[in-house]
């Protein structure tokens, strides 16, 4: 499996129960069993790189290898399970005590949506600090490594199980960038010598966040460039796509390895939405300078993506930590949480010059189970500086 030992840990770490104690034993097993689980999903990788090499040899030996590699697979799958039945078990407790206590749940006060300088509430800062604390670094460097050779093949996998169905088509760009893109688009007007605006976004998908702009703005023009090999075929079978090919342009791309396509060039608008964090941090500079260089002088860069504290984070468990703010899911594909110094350093370091970066908080509720999830994303805007 490409995903390596992290496709038998669970992905998300269960909520802790603020009861008097109730169910501290079924957590404690679980963290038992995830962690034995880790510790032993290290040894496979291991006991897999030494049979990989030896399977040229014959004999007793790649016999042994062989059983070695069973005995293991088997024991990871009845842990795996075990940990899978002490979670429901602790999920059902979870959902019983909500129940019983859903009268005396009273509605927050705080907006579903705001702005915030901050990625958390300060009082909860420290309680959310020794969570991100707790969650081990256990990834050896082999898989960490494989990790980022199969990039480009865990998200063809992606897009081959979930297909254009996973993503919401993201209409909500028209009230980030709507006025940048008006603004252009009369400019060129005015100039009345056939230039194009366009617009040039990276990790494009199967077009969630192009065809919605296509529409809007039928002056716009959009290219897109993916790792996915899969979700590039996705796209140009879509009708939208063979009806708008005057003006949109798709590529198979993996900026941390590949140059740009010669066609993107003078681009007014850049995007990153949610894609940024998908990347190796200690190389998302030199992605971010691909796309600067790609920019006309006062072309403008907007990014949003996952932020520090959120939800997502916090879930995290054993097995999935590849770095300070850094994890891996567990169907391989990994995602980076940014604080506004990261991502202002990153920006800063390829040359951008940056407008603002702030912390957007939603709180979702859910009113039946008494439940408030607290999710935390990042939103910048950078532009090249003007010659």
């Amino acid at each position: 499996s490409n995903s390596g030992h992290n496709s038998f840990c669970p992905s998300h770490s269960p909520e802790r129960m603020d009861s008097d104690g109730k169910g501290e034993a079924v957590n404690d097993t679980l963290e038992e069993h995830s962690k034995r689980l880790g510790v032993l999903a290290a040894d496979f990788a291991m006991v897999l790189y030494k049979f990989n090499r030896k399977s040229n040899n014959s004999g007793d030996r790649v016999k042994n290898f062989r059983q070695e590699l069973l005995e293991h697979s088997r024991t990871l799958r009845e842990m795996a399970k075990k940990v899978e039945q002490e979670a429901s078990k602790l999920r059902e407790k979870k959902e019983t005590d909500i129940a019983k206590n859903d009268g005396k749940h009273k509605r927050s006060n705080v907006p579903d949506h705001f702005v915030s300088d901050e990625p958390c509430d300060k009082e909860s800062k420290d309680d959310l600090d020794k969570i991100l604390k707790s969650q081990p670094e256990t990834v050896t460097e082999f898989w960490k490594n494989k990790y980022e050779e199969d990039a480009g093949r865990n998200w063809d996998l992606f897009y081959k199980r979930n297909e254009s169905r996973f993503f919401k088509d993201r209409h909500y760009l028209r009230h980030i960038i709507g006025d940048d893109i008006k603004k252009l688009l009369a400019r060129r007007d005015k100039k009345e010598n056939n230039t194009k605006t366009t617009l040039f976004e990276v990790g494009c998908g199967v077009g969630n966040a192009m065809f919605p702009l296509l529409k809007e703005y039928p002056q716009l023009h959009v290219l897109g460039v993916d790792i996915s090999k899969r979700a590039i075929e996705l796209i140009q079978q879509r009708k939208d796509y063979k009806s708008e090919s005057h003006r949109c342009k798709v590529w198979v791309c993996n900026l941390v390895e590949d140059p740009l396509p010669v066609e993107v060039s003078n681009i007014d608008i850049g995007t990153f939405i949610f894609v940024l964090s998908a990347i190796h941090p200690g190389k998302i500079s030199s992605v971010l300078k691909k796309v600067y260089d790609c920019l006309i002088p006062g072309g403008m860069l907007m990014i949003r993506d996952y932020a520090i504290y959120d939800l997502s984070q916090l879930r995290f468990g054993t097995g999935s930590k590849l770095g300070e703010n850094f994890y891996v899911r567990q169907d391989g594909t990994r995602t980076y949480f940014f604080s506004k110094k990261s991502l202002g350093g990153m920006l800063s370091s390829a040359g951008f010059v940056v407008d603002k970066i702030e912390y957007h908080r939603k709180l979702i509720r859910n009113a039946k189970k008494g439940i408030e999830m607290k999710r935390t994303w990042i939103q910048a805007t950078a532009y090249r500086a003007q010659k």
